[in-house]
């Protein structure tokens, strides 16, 4: 039975296809189309693969509506956190410090932002 697509519904579909064609972009050339989505250049192939997989999932589950039209955005936002925490070195910092040794992380205010 098909049941009438939503906006809510159309608008995650072209979020998510946006998405993938920005990492696309980046596992063929190293740069996105769209500089909104330069966080992307700080993943390795396989990871960008990774987040293409889910991606497709999750566009699969919001147009089967299982799953609210918000997932596709909440998982774009989760790995573009992400990213922004490896290009912060926040994660490596913590990587190379002795366990017992504690160490202060930067305020999140004092990051940079990007939109998405």
């Amino acid at each position: 039975m098909f049941v009438e697509p939503t906006p809510g519904i159309i608008r995650a579909v072209s979020v998510a296809t946006d998405a993938l064609i920005q990492i696309k972009a980046v596992e063929t050339s190293s740069e996105p189309l769209n500089p909104r989505y330069s966080w992307l250049r700080v993943y390795e192939r396989d990871d960008l693969g990774r987040f293409s997989s889910e991606l497709l999932e999750t566009a699969q589950q919001v147009l089967a509506q299982d799953s609210p039209f918000e997932t596709v955005a909440t998982l774009i936002h989760e790995w573009k956190e992400s990213a922004l925490a490896v290009e912060s070195g926040v994660l490596d910092e913590g990587m190379h410090h002795e366990a017992n040794e504690e160490i202060e992380l930067p305020h999140p205010s004092s990051l940079p932002l990007t939109e998405v």
